[in-house]
């Protein structure tokens, strides 16, 4: 394998010195680089270690070869310098990626869900924790199956395995029963490895954490199908921990707004949507007879008719609109509100008229035979749409 890195031989170790040995300016910063590092550089799906070096703030790091590269804000003189580890970023990465260990470990041994694929989202600590996610080649997969897996995730945290850091031959990895998926190319020499004691023996170069106890406790948040596969979401470690602390506070909040206790929350809020749905039922048919009563009131004006709705819906009106022609089989009516606008008669007269109405208004729409809709009207504009349906 490549030589290991003081972040990898250590996790914990959250300061030392380096020696840097170049410095180039690229954009966004300064390309600063060693040929070791307290500072994780991004692979393996997990995103690099933040920190700084000699005071200055490192953002992102990468290794190319023998060389550690920090992009760094500053320039950083040739030398050795101390460099400092943002220990609340390199933890919280500890415990997602040693909580995605023990998952796919256990899926895989006890459920026959390999992973295909890890993803590691990065927190920044201000907002709500991201999930991280795997998937795994399964085309579905139950809740009660998910639970189960979440129960076995959480009996071996409470284990509290101890988990090591060793390393094989590649001609050895079969016989001890390595979980690998594809090593990277041109890897040689010994190959690195994660031990969950009794457990797993997996190949990786990230950072972890050295028991399983302290990753706290795993909760899915998500199960969804993608390509073929399904893919879960879950939060571990002190993303679980702030969540809680929110669900928590909300909570409460919903218990004091809906004056119910929490398991009664579902119940109170579907109430809730069917009283909102009556109530829209109710507010429908009554806007319904309120544009009939308009458009009857209407029907002795004469057409081509122009009228200013007010506040209004669309459904509201093509009511007015309905009931303006009723018993006028040639009048053409343009029903207007503060942003919508509605062409209604004998479908020849609106295919005729209707462009140049909308035109007029400053709007746009569509529509077929005797209906013409639309949006954008300016109100102040009705008497040009007044003279456009009179020319046409």
């Amino acid at each position: 394998m490549s030589r290991t890195l003081v972040c990898q031989d250590a996790p914990y170790q959250r300061e030392a010195d380096v020696v840097v040995t170049a410095c180039e300016a690229v954009e966004g910063g300064f390309d600063v680089g060693a040929p070791d590092s307290v500072l994780y550089p991004e692979g393996g799906g997990q995103p690099s270690d933040h920190g700084a070096i000699g005071g200055v703030p490192v953002r992102d790091v990468r290794r190319d070869g023998a060389i550690v590269w920090h992009r760094a804000s500053a320039p950083i003189p040739l030398g050795v310098h101390r460099a400092v580890v943002d220990w609340e970023r390199r933890y919280d990465h500890m415990q997602q990626h040693t909580t995605q260990h023990l998952l796919s470990a256990l899926a895989l041994a006890e459920f026959d869900l390999p992973t295909t694929t890890f993803h590691l989202a990065q927190w920044d600590r201000a907002g709500s924790p991201p999930p991280c996610t795997i998937e795994l080649a399964a085309p579905e997969l139950s809740q009660e199956r998910l639970d189960a897996l979440a129960a076995r995730v959480n009996d071996e945290i409470r284990a509290a395995r101890v988990i090591r850091i060793r390393s094989l031959e590649r001609d050895q990895l079969e016989a001890h029963g390595v979980r690998s998926r594809l090593l990277p190319a041109g890897l040689d020499g010994p190959i690195r490895l994660i031990e969950i004691d009794g457990l797993d023996l997996n190949t990786c170069g990230g950072t972890h954490l050295g028991n399983t106890a302290e990753a706290q406790g795993l909760v899915f948040v998500g199960l969804e199908r993608a390509r073929g596969r399904v893919r879960v979401s879950w939060l571990s470690g002190a993303r679980l921990l702030r969540a809680s602390a929110s669900w928590s506070s909300r909570e409460k909040l919903l218990s004091a707004r809906l004056t119910r206790g929490a398991d009664q929350h579902v119940a109170a809020v579907e109430q809730l949507q069917e009283a909102a749905r009556r109530a829209e039922r109710e507010v429908s048919a009554a806007r319904e007879a309120l544009g009939a009563t308009i458009g009857r009131a209407l029907q002795g004006s004469a057409f081509p008719l122009v009228f200013a709705a007010g506040a209004a819906d669309a459904a509201l009106l093509r009511s007015i609109a309905t009931a303006a022609l009723d018993g006028h089989d040639g009048g053409l009516v343009l029903v207007a509100d503060d942003g919508l606008f509605l062409v209604a008669g004998p479908a020849p007269w609106v295919a005729a008229c209707a462009p140049a109405v909308a035109a007029a208004l400053g709007g746009r729409g569509g529509g077929r035979g005797e209906r013409f809709q639309g949006s954008g009207a300016d109100p102040t504009r009705l008497d040009a749409a007044r003279a456009a349906l009179l020319s046409c």
